[in-house]
């Protein structure tokens, strides 16, 4: 799987998890039955940070693909370009 692939998988996924947690937050879904409020805040607030992890992630590695595959070209181009002189 290249880079670009798994950039945009995780930014993809970092996504969902952040509008699944929004929805259920609007649809006064709580993740624990019965238990504190505190810890139903806690939990979707580990999930917004997750989602926010997952995007950063994606966007790094996205980035980091682009300047391999940036690097990789200006290396061709150079070696065309030497064996142009010869």
């Amino acid at each position: 799987m290249s880079g670009k692939t798994m950039g945009s998988l995780l930014m993809a996924t970092g996504a969902v998890v952040g509008l699944t947690a929004t929805a259920a937050v609007f649809l006064g879904l709580f993740p624990t039955h019965g238990s504190s409020f505190l810890v139903a805040v806690g939990l979707y607030k580990l999930t917004f940070i997750s989602s926010g992890t997952l995007m950063a992630s994606g966007a790094l590695v996205g980035r980091w693909a682009r300047r391999a595959e940036a690097r990789q070209i200006q290396q061709r181009e150079a070696e065309l370009a030497l064996l142009r002189d010869k």
